[in-house]
């Protein structure tokens, strides 16, 4: 069980995400355990020692839906795990029309590729394609 983290005591969001580069090249993945803390010492700078980087990261994979647009780029480019081993129920899902990023669950993505086998006798779904909206013959949590 994550231990409570004192909100003064967590890295700014630039801080995190230089803590969470560094954490990558030194551990080669980018996914930080919860109780993680930086250690007071190199490579880390100061600014982040003794920082509860794990507590500070999970956050934002909990925040996802309020997370500036920067940070998702700058999270997807250090290659961020979107959900963590404990809860592997849900996926990080594009939303063609709108552009928009969004976590949705493994039902609603297995729900509509198993309408789009009905359809199309494979799973080959093309990476541009997306579930049409309006159309009652596919999940509408898909849509």
């Amino acid at each position: 069980m994550p231990r409570w983290i004192d909100p003064v005591l967590l890295p700014k969001t630039s801080e995190r995400l230089m803590g969470l580069a560094i954490y990558r090249r030194l551990y080669g993945h980018s996914y930080v355990p919860v109780g993680y803390e930086v250690p007071n010492a190199e490579p880390w700078p100061k600014v982040l020692h003794g920082k509860p980087l794990g507590g500070a990261v999970n956050l934002l994979r909990v925040a996802y839906h309020q997370l500036d647009p920067w940070v998702e780029v700058s999270l997807e480019g250090l290659g961020f795990v979107w959900s963590s081993p404990v809860d592997c129920t849900r996926a990080r899902c594009f939303i063609a029309h709108s552009r928009a990023r969004v976590m949705t669950t493994w039902s609603v993505i297995l729900a509509a590729l198993a309408r789009f086998r009905e359809l199309h006798g494979h799973v080959h779904v093309p990476e541009c394609w997306a579930v049409p909206r309006n159309d009652a013959s596919w999940p509408k949590e898909a849509w």
